[in-house]
């Protein structure tokens, strides 16, 4: 997927751009993983571990995601 993102603050918001599934596996989140994106609000940053918050017709989710070791 290709998108870009804006961070005002810790306000967050991403737009998703042109995507494609040709190498995503059956059974893959992405599509899933694209639409939270989308609707992200928020962004918080701690040692390392990033939570990026959504909000949509589900409510609240929050995407969690920590720096690789």
């Amino acid at each position: 997927a290709i998108g870009e993102w804006v961070l005002a603050k810790l306000a967050l918001s991403i737009r998703i751009g042109p995507t494609t599934r040709a190498l995503c596996p059956d059974g893959s989140y992405s599509e899933l993983l694209l639409t939270l994106l989308d609707n992200a609000t928020s962004v918080s940053i701690v040692d390392n571990q990033m939570a990026i918050f959504t909000n949509d017709a589900n409510g609240l989710t929050t995407l969690n995601f920590r720096a690789r070791e």
